[in-house]
């Protein structure tokens, strides 16, 4: 069947509505492609998994299975990405600090990374009768301490320019964790990008 590539945006809303809308365009499968942080020490920005299991606590289903795709996974090698499994812990706002991420990876031993859509994305998945695989990319290491921009990003995490300003105005050592954020953003974009290149040939 029609295979879908989802870049939902942020949270669960976006991601429902456009698993919704590629079911109504007659996908039947969908990757869902997307960044994480991590809460598991030594794993880096531009490092990329395969989502086995998610997690999350907003849901009367605390845990869900994600399907493999032996298929995807050849593919994916052939083109010299070898990707790791891992487990994931959705969330409703940003772990953007250090000790966030430890106490998130002390209530999930068996998860590695912390995001905000994979559990709406399966869940929602299973609802509409899709088959969905999910390859998550580091964006922040487990000590890497994130600004809280989130008033400044829209739907789609990109910055609105007068309320980025505005929140640089009122929290000048914000910008000093720019150029480092902007580092990570560039390694995860990057592979991003291989990642979605390669599944779309």
């Amino acid at each position: 069947g029609q295979r879908g590539i989802a870049w939902s945006g942020v949270g669960r809303r976006r991601t429902e509505a456009t698993l919704e809308a590629l079911a109504q365009a007659g996908v039947e499968e969908v990757i869902h492609l997307g960044c994480a942080g991590a809460i598991r020490p030594g794993l880096r920005a531009g490092d990329a998994f395969w989502i086995t299991g998610v997690c999350c606590e907003d849901a009367d289903q605390p845990r869900r299975s994600l399907p493999d795709s032996d298929s995807l996974r050849d593919t994916l090698q052939a083109a010299g990405h070898e990707l790791q499994s891992a487990e994931c812990v959705t969330v409703r706002e940003v772990a953007s600090s250090a000790e966030a991420k430890a106490a998130l990876a002390d209530r999930y031993p068996e998860a590695a990374l912390v995001e905000m859509e994979t559990y709406w994305a399966a869940a929602t998945a299973e609802r509409l009768g899709l088959r969905l695989v999910a390859l998550r990319v580091v964006i922040d290491a487990r000590e890497h301490e994130l600004p809280d921009m989130t008033l400044a990003l829209d739907e789609l995490g990109r910055p609105k320019p007068l309320a980025f300003a505005a929140r640089l105005l009122r929290r000048p050592k914000t910008a000093l964790a720019l150029p480092g954020l902007a580092r990570a953003f560039d390694a995860a974009q990057r592979e991003l990008g291989l990642l979605a290149s390669v599944l779309l040939r």
